[in-house]
């Protein structure tokens, strides 16, 4: 019998009773050579996840430590009380609305630290439900709000400069550091109040590179949107936090530096966010807003330049799609042998679209950014997306299109592809506002008999100011 465990379980859970029976199943199917601590933290859960807790340990006598709140103490305060708490020589971070698929979970990524003792951590891939436990992403990659490093084997503390994770919190294994703390960790709980995975990674990636398995899913992360929902994606999809993020962002620059001794730049990050102030203060003109601009700015320093960033990002967004420039250097527009791709122009599509339904296929931030820019030159829009779970649903990656609502414009109704398969196509012309698979989409829609196509991305980088753009960049490549 080993004296003290090999992992700690921190799971974490408050208002998950319609969720919390199959993460609990997923823990006990974990099949293991070594023992396993399991610390629940409750934070005082309104509704029976406590109950449902005290049933699984009275069934299963031995297998949990439940920790049951008689008060909320809040998301960061329980999660740093587990950690404090764990006795393991790894922990295996998991939130009661997620659950573990693989039952060789543990196992697998404990032989993995056993035997590479040169990463602090690792981590693996999700997919991604919904509340109701529909697939949403399969790949589980890319969500609006999540920055996870999911392109490449290794992370490290130059990968968080980026803001970026190793993943979802819920897959992490890695080694106890809380056991005998080189550090005061307690930025944990300070940092913020809802969000503790970033800061978690800034401790652990300064001690040590991570390994992230690509291609192995063993967990089921649920990204629950639903107003008033109890998790980060509710939260983070239910508040104006540009403030809390700015805060927070620069606490954890100031713990870099005067804790742990490492040098962390977010400026490009903390910039972003005061450009979401202004504009949402330009728009709303309320006191709440202008309070939150100028909550930032009693932060933000030197001043002068988070101005000179707003009102330069201000004059080019309007001219260059960020997620255009960024697909055109990634090297993902390009088309092959399809010259209906490749000659796409402005010109062609607008004379095209006159007085017709213009429909756009790929609903996501391209799609915002195109009507952004473009609305008020088309007459009428709808867009499809080949995600049967967004069929109905508004934008899921914008909580609001600010220059929508002051158009009083709705273009955020996402349809299936096929409602168009019996439209008169004279009557609406197709632009493919994807700028990742834009190529899987023209040949969907050519097998579907509609030639009648035009690509948002190729259309952008076909004109002139993108053109200089490409010039610019050869030389300094060159250079």
């Amino acid at each position: 019998m080993e004296e003290f465990p090999m992992v700690t379980i921190t799971l974490l859970t408050y208002n998950h009773s319609k969720y919390i029976r199959e993460c609990l199943d997923g823990i006990l199917m974990q099949e293991t050579k070594f023992s396993v601590e399991v610390l629940i933290g409750d934070d005082c859960s309104p509704d029976n996840t406590q109950e449902i807790i005290k049933e699984y340990d009275k069934k299963y006598p031995g297998r949990f430590t439940p920790i049951l709140r008689p008060v909320n103490i809040g998301a960061t305060h329980n999660m740093y009380d587990l950690l404090k708490r764990a006795k393991g020589k790894y922990i295996a971070g998991l939130e009661g609305d997620d659950f573990w698929t693989d039952k060789n979970k543990l196992q697998m990524q404990v032989d993995f630290l056993e035997s590479h003792p040169e990463y602090i951590g690792c981590s693996h891939e999700v997919t991604m439900i919904d509340e109701n436990g529909n697939t949403t992403y399969e790949n589980g990659k890319y969500v609006e709000g999540r920055h996870w490093s999911y392109y490449k084997n290794v992370y490290t503390y130059d990968d968080y400069q980026k803001f970026e994770l190793p993943g979802q919190g819920s897959t992490y294994l890695y080694r106890n550091v809380f056991l005998k703390p080189k550090y005061d960790y307690s930025i944990i709980e300070n940092a913020s109040p809802m969000v503790g995975d970033m800061t978690l990674m800034l401790i652990l990636a300064s001690q040590g590179d991570w390994y992230y398995m690509m291609g192995i899913k063993m967990t089921n992360y649920r990204w629950v949107t639903t107003k008033g929902g109890t998790n980060w994606a509710s939260w983070a999809n239910t508040q104006n936090r540009a403030l809390i993020n700015f805060e927070y962002r620069y606490n954890l620059e100031q713990y870099a530096k005067k804790v742990l001794h490492k040098k962390l730049n977010l400026t490009d990050k903390k910039y972003e966010i005061f450009y979401e102030a202004f504009i949402k203060d330009n728009y709303y003109k309320s006191d709440e807003s202008r309070a939150i601009l100028n909550g930032i700015l009693k932060i933000a320093r030197p001043e002068l330049c988070y101005w000179f960033y707003a009102y330069k990002k201000l004059y080019f967004d309007k001219i260059f799609l960020p997620t255009v420039m960024y697909a055109w250097r990634a090297g993902a527009l390009e088309s092959g042998d399809n010259r209906k791709l490749k000659e796409s122009k402005w010109k062609d599509f607008f004379k095209n679209a006159k007085g017709k339904t213009v429909v756009a296929f790929g609903e996501g931030v391209s799609y915002t950014e195109f009507i952004h820019k473009y609305m008020k030159k088309i007459d009428n829009c709808i867009v499809l997306d080949n995600n049967k779970n967004k069929k109905d649903k508004s934008l899921f990656f914008y909580n609001d299109i600010i220059e929508c609502q002051k158009e009083n414009y709705d273009f955020s109704i996402v349809l299936p592809p096929s409602v168009i398969d019996d439209w008169d196509k004279e009557k609406f012309v197709i632009i493919i506002t994807s700028t990742l698979y834009q190529n899987e989409i023209a040949k969907q829609l050519e097998d579907k008999g509609f030639y009648n196509y035009y690509s948002l991305g190729n259309m952008e980088i076909n004109t002139w100011y993108y053109r200089l753009v490409g010039l610019c960049d050869k030389y300094r490549h060159r250079k």
